[in-house]
């Protein structure tokens, strides 16, 4: 009776906290209390080795977005990634908040519900004066909070410290950016959407060498792309700066990264677009044992609109996020290859029904091809010299082309 009652406990124990995914955890750090949820994806295992991916969240917003309004976990599970996502303290400095009241009566709004420490300094002027000229949770040390947890969690669960990625919308892009000027070499790559570079942003002299993934819409009303926000007050205009304009931030990580400054661009239409909302893609090649810079320009859509295909945009950003994660795992542990783009070439690609996979030979396995969720989609035996595919029955969208051990992306329009 006894051993039946512990069993039993111990299962209740396990479905308990299972149910708790994400968990929340508190800690202290910096002299404040602090919460970050931890999830594990549905494929951890102690036995089996994952990667990590840390995701900010934006200006006034909190740790949940990631799994309600950026849903991260789908991600999260088919890579394999544990996921940590802290939450920002309120503006902790009191003359901050009584300057941002003064802007209440100009029409400007400044909630200081939950900032980041990430050298975000706010400027705003008026006929010439300055109205608020402050840097925004100046005293919290954001960047060693996210590091503590980042080593305490690869120190507890079976992650790979190389495989670890940063992700940050909105304001979570700016503390992903500052979080890099200190521990960029440590990570596998960044990802900023909608977020930029403050003016106050510390430690630039610093020598980092980290893969960058950045998406910003030149449309953006929030963090706008040239670095400064003009409000008509009416009879007069107010100028808010908040950031680095977008141009400068790529250039500063082409510098940086000692990529290619010439990038090459392209225009993305992985699906057909029911909407006017266009994107270009420049890449910045690495030289050397650097690494790559790309930024998706986007065009018409708003700071808080997240691209997705089933939206009727030309492109997913989850998509994108997976494609880049995939491309830079610096080791093996997660399941997937590295997508390269060598050895063979695939034309035309994008395909409209067929194309032709050239320096191929035959191969007991085949070319294989996945859509972005890792499904088996379908498989050719393939021939020496050339390969010919078609795709005429699938459906719009980008996929993974698995031949010899190689992966590469083909899209389907």
């Amino acid at each position: 009776m006894k051993t039946v009652f512990t069993s039993t406990l111990l299962f209740v124990c396990l479905f308990f906290l299972q149910a708790q995914n994400p968990q929340k955890i508190t800690i202290e750090s910096g002299g404040y209390d602090r919460e970050y949820l931890l999830y594990l994806p549905s494929s951890y295992s102690s036995g089996k080795t994952s990667g990590l991916i840390v995701c900010l969240h934006g200006f006034n917003r909190t740790m949940e977005d990631f799994f309600n309004t950026y849903p991260i976990a789908p991600v999260a599970d088919l890579l394999n990634l544990v996921v940590l996502a802290p939450q920002a303290l309120p503006e902790q400095d009191p003359g901050v908040i009584n300057e941002s009241k003064k802007l209440d009566t100009w029409g400007i709004k400044i909630p200081l519900d939950a900032a980041w420490g990430c050298g975000l300094r706010v400027k705003a002027t008026l006929l010439g004066a300055t109205l608020l000229d402050e840097e925004l949770n100046k005293g919290v040390d954001d960047v060693g909070f996210i590091n503590r947890i980042i080593s305490e969690t690869t120190g507890k669960y079976a992650i790979n410290p190389a495989n670890c990625f940063i992700f940050g919308t909105s304001m979570g892009g700016f503390m992903s950016y500052q979080y890099s000027m200190y521990h960029g070499t440590g990570l596998a790559g960044l990802i900023s959407v909608c977020g930029s570079m403050g003016t106050a942003i510390r430690n630039t002299g610093n020598t980092i060498n980290v893969p960058v993934c950045d998406f910003h819409s030149i449309t953006d009303e929030v963090v706008p792309y040239g670095g400064t926000l003009n409000y008509d007050l009416g009879l007069f205009n107010a100028s808010v700066s908040i950031c680095r304009p977008k141009d400068e931030v790529i250039r500063f990580w082409v510098n940086k990264n000692f990529t290619n400054p010439n990038p090459k661009e392209e225009n993305i239409n992985y699906y057909p677009s029911t909407n006017n909302i266009t994107v270009k893609k420049y890449t910045y090649s690495p030289l050397a044992s650097r690494s790559e810079v790309i930024h998706y320009q986007i065009n018409g859509a708003t700071h808080d609109y997240y691209l997705n295909k089933d939206k009727g945009d030309c492109m997913d950003y989850n998509e994108e996020v997976i494609r880049f994660i995939r491309s830079h795992l610096r080791s093996p542990g997660t399941g997937f290859e590295p997508v390269i783009t060598e050895s063979v070439v695939i034309a035309p690609n994008p395909v409209t029904n067929r194309c032709t996979v050239y320096k191929t030979k035959q191969t007991v396995n085949g070319i294989k091809i996945y859509d972005m969720t890792g499904k088996l989609k379908g498989v050719y035996l393939s021939g020496e010299g050339k390969t010919e595919i078609d795709l005429s029955g699938y459906p719009y969208g980008v996929y993974l082309l698995n031949y010899n051990g190689k992966t590469f992306k083909i899209i389907k329009k």
